[in-house]
């Protein structure tokens, strides 16, 4: 008779229906900053004079190179700078037309997050270019998709 009597319970709890709430969870955790350096290092800055190639085409009519990474914290978030090369130029076969160079600093502001397969990745949230001086330049908003993909390396280490 018992085991009669618990179908229906059974039944009872398995036909009811559940609230269920998901919900981010924000937790804090220390990144130690000459590991960050020596991972970022190891998979992304692997070129010679610690550097990566960010983008080459056109025979190198469009090249972007960032050099010398460091890392430290700043308002809860990581600040990352680094050295850049970039050249832009319209390419013409078999020519590169009007190339601009600039050779500078970069300091993007990184949110550090932990994927849903427990991978450590950084979102860009803010990004600023020195000149040779230390003193900020102001860009136009249209480069930012360059930029972006420009920071892809350190999306995930």
């Amino acid at each position: 008779m018992s085991r009669y009597a618990t179908i229906p319970l059974f039944l009872f709890f398995l036909l009811l229906p559940i609230r269920v709430e998901a919900e981010t969870v924000i937790f804090p955790f220390f990144i130690d900053f000459p590991l960050l350096k020596t991972l970022v290092l190891k998979r992304n800055f692997n070129g010679p004079d610690q550097s990566a190639l960010v983008l080459d085409q056109n025979n190198k009519c469009q090249r972007i190179v960032l050099s010398d990474p460091t890392f430290r914290e700043k308002d809860k978030q990581i600040s990352f700078e680094t050295g850049l090369y970039a050249r832009m130029g319209a390419f013409v076969e078999p020519e590169c037309i009007l190339p601009i160079e600039y050779t500078g600093r970069v300091s993007v502001l990184l949110r550090p997050a932990i994927d849903e397969s427990w991978v450590l990745t950084f979102s860009p949230k803010d990004l600023t270019l020195y000149e040779d001086h230390g003193n900020p330049l102001h860009v136009n908003p249209d480069i930012s998709p360059l930029m972006s993909r420009a920071s892809r390396p350190l999306k995930e280490v």
